[in-house]
């Protein structure tokens, strides 16, 4: 801004009593008391009454409409559509007001946002250089900022965004235009969805038009939030200027209460949600010169607050995705898109998909699938050999422990001298607790042989436990074994569990109805 024209008696008072005022209004950093006002005063006062109530530790923690203001990668974690009001009545006629939108994008695990900022300094009488009454004037400050956001870029868990301000500043018939670039990284959540890391840097890119040389200022800012307990957050924040912020949530149904600390101000609020769609936010920052101020913000969420989210509903799609990368042998993929999903949703810990996750980045870590692509390839390839170490890495992944060992037997039974088989055989084991039993490494039909074999055999030598457990092993093998469900019913009833062995044998003659000798015991029994 020029201000060489408002060197009149009163103007220029007036305008850094102005500056000044809103710089100590703002509550923050002291490096903010630079002569005639730092660049981007507007943007020292916050966004939305609950990240101010906790300090303005935000970074890691935003994924509403005021990731605009705080760090655009927010967006990328987006909940859905999303408005945000907030006004601050500050002092001797001063205002400062904010607006803000965010909404997803189609298809895509992230959304974009705007928002309008307004910091106003009221009128003041004027004076000429002769100390005459002269007109009014005015100062004030608009910003407009606009920003998008993704979630996965380069990595499952890593969203990034950028934004672009303009500021415009006004004195009368003095103006200029302040442009800014901002971006942001978030990585998480974390440690099953309690941790998660911010980095947002202000200001990356600046330039002016009009009357100044004025550029805003680089602001660089690390955070991280941790979740201790269901409903309790803990959030803190580091800047490049060396101010810590640090804030705490503690969430109890519709309700929330919020503490906040940084190096010149405590400050605290509350919460509430209500009428299904709206949530009321207030702040009380506490200034050691200013004392109280408040700030008073309110979010409405279109759909209303109960609606599933949509970063659960793109988590969904890349559990679908997960599914058909497991079904395709692509494991690789198929973790990368479980990692998708878990980072957008965090009760994927909770559920089944949860342990699955674990179970499938314990085989892909196991067989360094990823970071030898030859076996990965070699797992998709056509041929009974990968199609059967795929049916155990299937069993695997979905918790069949002895169904996916007997598999990784009969893989390397198709090719013995397979040292990548050999490996998959020995990780499945490890994985699964299971021992190596090296006369069952056999192509599975012989395999099968084998263990009816072996079935028979213990059946004549009255173990009829180890019997049973042989025919059970079959029919994880193959369930339509006829002649293994037969067995399976002599080991019952050999054990007098009549029951289970009348549907044994009921089962084997559904699959094969010309067992005359199974028929005739059975209508010995009375069961035909």
């Amino acid at each position: 801004m020029n201000w060489k024209g408002w060197q009149k008696a009163g103007c220029a008072e007036y305008a850094a009593k102005a500056i000044l005022a809103a710089a100590l209004a703002c509550a923050l950093a002291s490096g903010l008391f630079a002569e005639g006002g730092k660049p981007g005063e507007i943007f020292n006062f916050g966004a939305g009454a609950r990240p101010l109530a906790m300090g303005g530790a935000y970074t890691a923690l935003t994924n509403d409409a005021a990731s605009v203001y705080y760090n655009p990668a927010g967006l990328g974690m987006l909940n859905g559509r999303n408005l945000s009001l907030m006004h601050a009545g500050l002092f001797e006629g001063m205002s400062y007001e904010y607006l803000g939108y965010a909404q997803n994008f189609g298809g895509l695990p992230g959304g974009w946002g705007a928002q309008v900022l307004r910091l106003s300094a009221g009128s003041a009488p004027g004076r000429d250089e002769f100390n005459l009454p002269a007109p009014d004037f005015s100062y004030s400050e608009t910003a407009f900022s606009v920003a998008a956001g993704m979630h996965g870029v380069f990595l499952p868990r890593l969203s990034a965004g950028a934004g672009l301000k303009i500021v415009s500043r006004a004195m009368d018939s003095s103006s200029d235009r302040l442009l800014g670039l901002d971006i942001g990284l978030q990585y998480g959540p974390l440690l099953d969805g309690r941790l998660s890391f911010g980095f947002s840097a202000q200001n990356a890119g600046a330039f002016s038009s009009g009357d100044t040389s004025d550029r805003l200022p680089l602001a660089m800012k690390a955070g991280v939030s941790y979740l201790l307990a269901p409903g309790l957050a803990l959030a803190v924040d580091a800047s490049d200027s060396g101010q810590l912020r640090a804030g705490t949530e503690y969430v109890m149904g519709p309700g929330a209460l919020r503490l906040g600390y940084d190096r010149q101000a405590v400050s605290f609020g509350a919460g509430v949600k209500f009428m299904k769609a709206y949530q009321l936010d207030v702040a009380m920052l506490r200034h050691e010169t200013l004392g109280l101020s408040n700030r008073v913000s309110l979010n409405y969420y279109f759909g209303g607050l109960s609606k599933p989210s949509r970063a659960r509903a793109y988590s969904v799609d890349y559990i679908v995705k997960a599914g058909h990368s497991i079904a395709a042998r692509d494991y690789v993929k198929a973790l990368e898109n479980v990692e998708m999903a878990a980072g957008l949703d965090i009760n994927l810990y909770k559920g089944g998909w949860g342990e699955r996750r674990r179970r499938l980045s314990a085989a892909v870590k196991g067989l360094k699938l990823a970071e030898l692509p030859e076996r990965q390839a070699a797992l998709m390839a056509s041929g009974e050999q990968p199609e059967e170490a795929g049916r155990a890495m299937y069993e695997y992944i979905y918790g069949n422990n002895i169904k996916s060992a007997l598999l990784a037997h009969s893989a390397l039974g198709y090719e013995k001298n397979n040292a990548f088989y050999g490996d998959f055989l020995s990780l499945v084991l490890n994985l699964t607790s299971f021992e190596l039993r090296k006369d069952e490494i056999l192509p599975r039909p012989l395999l099968k042989r084998e263990k009816l074999n072996k079935a028979a055999a213990l059946f004549y030598e009255r173990r009829f436990e180890s019997a049973l457990r042989q025919c059970e092993e079959i029919l994880l093998l193959d369930d339509k074994d006829a002649l293994a469900w037969t067995r399976l019913g002599s080991a019952y009833y050999a054990m007098g569990d009549r029951e289970k062995a009348r549907k044994a044998y009921e089962r084997g003659l559904q699959l094969d109805p010309s067992d005359l000798s199974t028929l005739d015991f059975m209508k010995m029994q009375g069961w035909k």
